[in-house]
This record gives C-alpha cells, structure tokens and sequence, in this order.
C-alpha cells in the first residue's frame, strides 16, 4: 500500500520540478526576446539622439557645454577579454526589467579591472547593473533558481543577501563631485 503511494509522489514531485523549469526557460525566453527588441529600439534611439546631438552642438557651437561622463572602475574581472555589459536605471519602476534601463553599454576589457566612461548621462539618480558576458551571448546567464552564474556587480557594491537586488539598494547621486563609480566584480 505504501509503494503505490511513494511512487505517486515521487512521479509527482519530478512533474512539478519539469513545469518549474519549463516556466522558468520560457520565462527567460520572453524577457530574451524583450531585451533584444528593447536593445534595438535603444540603438535606434541612440543614433537619433547622437544625429540631434551633433546638429544642436554645431548650430550653437559657441554656447556647447562641456560633456558630462561618468566614469566606471570594475575591478576583479573573470576574465580580461569578455565583454562587459553594464545596464543604467532611473527608476524602482521596471529596475532590472529591459524596458528599465535608460541606456545599456558594453565595453570589452584588456585587463582584469576596467576603466570605462559612460557617455550620455544626466546628472541625477541611477542604478548600475553590470555582468560579464563570458559566453558572449548577450544576456546574464542564471541558474534553475535564478541566481547569476556569471559575474554580476551593483553600484554601492551592494551584495544581496537573499533574494534580488532592489532600486533602493543600488542607487547613487550622479553630479559634479559625484562622478566616478567603482565596484568589484561578484563570481
């Protein structure tokens, strides 16, 4: 009486693991696919605003003001060659969600701790999210559970507990006395 019971819950248990993981790769495929249309509309976007950019600099060239960037130390780096990928958000609305970000960068390291400038930027409040590409397919690679599996690092250097990181955790105030953020690299 015990083995037909056993065998029902063990039958049943391996069914809900399959859903939970086949949720799970579908779930990652749609925001997969999100990103990827969001990173060609911000493309877009980018060379309009780089095409406004340059027209409005050379109509009042006398008046330009100077560029504001900020600069990126990520120390600690997997690898000297993947690419770095680094996410800037604006808002606890939609933070970590593609259709977050305000502006996505990529830079490609020729050392362990890279030395970036990011173009393009307001002063204000922001968030960072950066990972390591290291199999360069353009997305943070995670685990059944969810959890990053390649190198991921947050502004304030913020390391979650448990769970996701959230806006309030990671954020900064971008200004003139305020612009360089450094963080390590979390394996």
């Amino acid at each position: 009486m015990k083995k037909p019971l056993i065998i029902i819950g063990i039958v049943l248990l391996v069914i809900g693991t399959f859903l939970i993981i086949r949720n799970y790769n579908l779930k990652q495929a749609i925001e997969e696919e999100e990103e990827e249309i969001e990173t060609e509309e911000m493309v877009t976007s980018e060379v309009e605003e780089a095409v406004d950019d340059t027209v409005e600099v050379k109509a009042d060239s006398i008046n330009a003001k100077p560029k504001v960037t900020l600069k990126l130390v990520v120390n600690d780096l997997t690898s000297a060659s993947a690419p770095v990928v680094v996410h800037v958000y604006k808002s606890n609305k939609h933070f970590l969600k593609p259709k977050g970000r305000v502006k996505v960068y990529k830079f490609t390291p020729n050392s362990t701790t890279l030395n970036a400038t990011l173009e393009g930027l307001k002063f204000g409040e922001y968030a960072i999210v950066i990972y390591q590409d290291m199999n360069s397919n353009g997305i943070m690679d995670r685990n059944v559970f969810g959890l990053p599996t390649e190198g991921y690092a947050l502004s304030n250097n913020f390391r979650p507990k448990t769970g996701a990181p959230n806006y309030d955790d990671c954020k900064f105030k971008f200004s003139e006395s305020l612009d360089l953020v450094s963080v390590n690299l979390i394996d």
